[in-house]
């Protein structure tokens, strides 16, 4: 487990950020490395994704209307955005809130958030040419919990 004096980002909310706690860099740049890895495999990433997806929660196929290579096309390219200023969270912020404000019109809920960035952290460690271990797993949890955050504060400004 990731020791809670670093987080791999900024959360940019004062009531929920730690105090006095700076963002770990070694832990971005592990997770930019590994995602860079998990990159390099094409599509496959989208792929293990979503199929984990669908057959553990059939009930959100619905929530997917377009073909399967633009859905992979369109994670991929968020992951890429994301993973692209990991190390300034600022920048991605207004991106991630409106991902949100567009799941939340495709009838995500807060729930899914949690079932994503497990089936994401799954799909990376897959990928990657090694083996991760339950510390790096849980790296990949806290950025995709970070990264939540801000899409459902987007989401929350359509119920506004």
């Amino acid at each position: 487990m990731s020791p809670l004096t670093l987080h791999p980002l900024f959360r940019d909310d004062p009531e929920r950020r730690l105090v006095g706690i700076e963002r770990d860099e070694a832990v971005i740049t592990k997770l930019r490395s590994q995602y860079t890895q998990a990159r390099a495999a094409g599509q496959r990433l989208a792929q293990i994704f979503y199929e984990r997806l669908f057959r553990q929660y059939p009930e959100v196929r619905p929530m997917f209307r377009d073909d399967p290579a633009t859905q992979h096309a369109k994670l991929m390219d968020s992951l890429d955005a994301i993973f692209s200023f990991l190390d300034q969270p600022e920048q991605h912020i207004p991106l991630l809130r409106e991902l949100g404000q567009l799941h939340a019109a495709y009838g995500a809920a807060p729930v899914h958030y949690r079932i994503v960035s497990e089936l994401l952290a799954d799909a990376v460690a897959e990928v990657l040419p090694r083996p991760i271990d339950t510390g790096t797993r849980q790296d990949w949890l806290d950025a995709f919990q970070l990264i939540s955050d801000h899409m459902l504060a987007g989401a929350a400004e359509l119920k506004d």
